[in-house]
């Protein structure tokens, strides 16, 4: 199904990784809900605008570029939407150069007139049970 508000999420998307390649907390910030879950290979969590913000201010890594493929959205109700697609990043974390792939879904909430991101979820690509990831014999 055809999301009415495909373009708009996804510049809201691109709008927050641009936040994180510039390490823009008041962008990001302005994008999250006031309350917002996050899902990833670290854990979960609630966070709060100023809480991202943070993070991006005193962040270890650093976003150089991003690639988004693949984008699928579903609109739950007129006021809210979701989108999912795959990433590929190119990162350098601890002053050392990584590349990694992922699955990302967000959800979007409309207050007002403006969106802000109410869930973010980051799964790595790559075996489903993790058999790539485990140390050889």
């Amino acid at each position: 199904m055809a999301s009415v508000h495909a373009d708009e999420i996804m510049a809201l998307e691109r709008t927050y990784w641009d936040a994180m390649r510039s390490g823009d907390g008041e962008a990001g910030a302005r994008l999250t809900a006031p309350e917002c879950i996050v899902a990833g290979a670290s854990g979960t969590g609630l966070i709060t605008p100023a809480i991202l913000s943070q993070m991006l201010a005193t962040a270890t890594w650093r976003l150089i570029e991003y690639a988004i493929d693949d984008p699928q959205f579903l609109d739950v109700d007129a006021d809210t939407s979701i989108v999912a697609y795959r990433v590929h990043e190119e990162l350098t974390v601890d002053g050392a150069p990584v590349a990694l792939d992922a699955f990302e879904t967000s959800v979007w909430r409309r207050e007002a007139e403006s969106w802000r991101c109410v869930l973010h979820t980051e799964s790595l690509a790559g075996d489903p049970f993790g058999r790539d990831r485990r140390a050889a014999p």
